[in-house]
C-alpha cells in the first residue's frame, strides 16, 4: 500500500487488491486463497 508522506492514514481507502494482500497477510493465506474466499462475498 502507499501512504502519503510515510504515515499511516486509518480512513484512507484501500484498493480491492490491497485488501486481499492485507487479509492474505494477516491470515498466513495465499493470495490466490484469500480471493477465492472473498468471491463467496461478491467483494
Amino acid at each position: 500500500m502507499q501512504t502519503k508522506d510515510g504515515r499511516f492514514d486509518p480512513r484512507g481507502t484501500v484498493s480491492e487488491a490491497e485488501l486481499v494482500q492485507i487479509t492474505a497477510k494477516v491470515l498466513l493465506l495465499d493470495v490466490k486463497s484469500v480471493n477465492s474466499w472473498a468471491e463467496h462475498f461478491n467483494v
